[in-house]
């Protein structure tokens, strides 16, 4: 059985405090939460970065079984490689959001948690300061609305 470093759990937590909530789900694949919750953040983020984010649990990473030539995974989706071409979009994407930690493909596909953990933290971080920023011009506009009537 693959052992997961016990920090891990603080991914989630962190991951569930931005308002991620399929972290919860125990039955959900390590990569799929953490692909997700980064793909998530980086939409919750507000920043137009131009890039595919869309997250669906059904894609694939496309392990090919090297006897076959057939994808190893039960539920194989005519395009193999979704996961990893996603992975490629969020890194592309952090980029774009100058994200001060640089990360790799290699380190997603590979969880890689050390090297994840200060991109989650500066992801949620920013996630939760758009959040409040939205909130704040919510409430000026609902102010400024409510003077005018």
């Amino acid at each position: 059985m693959l052992q997961f470093p016990p920090f891990t759990d603080t991914f989630w937590q962190m991951l569930l405090a931005a308002g991620y909530f399929r972290a919860r789900i125990p039955t959900l694949p390590p990569f799929d939460k953490m692909l997700g919750g980064l793909a998530w953040c980086i939409t919750a983020s507000n920043v137009d970065v131009d890039v595919d984010l869309h997250f669906d649990e059904e894609m694939t990473l496309g392990r090919l079984d090297h006897y076959s030539g057939q994808c190893a995974e039960a539920r194989c989706m005519a395009s193999p490689g979704q996961k990893i071409k996603l992975g490629e979009n969020v890194i592309a994407a952090l980029r774009k959001m100058e994200c001060p930690c640089q990360l790799q493909p290699h380190q997603l596909q590979g969880l890689d948690f050390q090297a994840l953990f200060l991109v989650f933290q500066w992801l949620v971080k920013h996630v939760l300061s758009r959040r409040e920023e939205l909130a704040a011009k919510t409430r000026r506009f609902a102010e400024m609305k409510f003077e005018s009537s």
